[in-house]
């Protein structure tokens, strides 16, 4: 028989007994949310609001932030007509106010998409 030590012997059974320390998930979730969405909600909001105190009313309206990537501001524009005007005050150096508005978010290039988005109730971006 094999040679068994008391010692070796409650090594095993603490070692089975132990259970895995398992965190909640509420805990985890909110730790995920701290470190990455809220601080990109924020630099989000506030390229929101720069983008609505630096467009004109009536554009404001045909335009929508559709995303933010590596630099890339895409914004969605649901007629061609309105489409042109942004893409007139990009050339402006729109791009430039916004980055100076908001200096956290890195911004190197603005464009500009023709498409639709459904209606909500809520902000846009």
């Amino acid at each position: 028989m094999a040679d068994w030590s008391i010692e070796k012997l409650r090594r095993i059974r603490e070692a089975r007994q132990t259970k895995p320390s398992f965190r909640p998930l509420g805990t985890l979730v909110d730790n995920v949310l701290e470190r990455l969405v809220y601080p990109r909600q924020g630099k989000l909001s506030r390229l929101q609001a720069a983008w609505r105190e630096l467009l004109p009313n009536e554009l404001q309206a045909h335009s929508r932030l559709e995303r933010l990537y590596r630099g890339q501001l895409q914004v969605l524009v649901d007629n061609a007509a309105s489409l042109y005007e942004i893409k007139l005050l990009v050339d402006q150096g729109l791009a430039e106010q916004l980055q100076r508005l908001c200096p956290a978010v890195k911004l190197s290039r603005i464009k500009i998409v023709r498409g639709q988005w459904e209606q909500t109730s809520g902000k846009d971006l």
